[in-house]
């Protein structure tokens, strides 16, 4: 679910140091979900 919230916000525009914020994550994540997105798409990301 965390995953799911990062791209919605990613998406949205959400800078990665708010969307850390918001969810109570690193900013590693943030930056490996948008990484796994990138790379395998909506399936590997989640």
């Amino acid at each position: 679910m965390t995953r799911a919230r990062i791209l919605l916000m990613v998406h949205r525009g959400v800078t990665d140091s708010d969307i850390k914020e918001a969810l109570g994550i690193s900013v590693q994540m943030v930056q490996a979900t948008r990484k796994r997105f990138a790379l395998g798409g909506l399936d590997a990301a989640l």
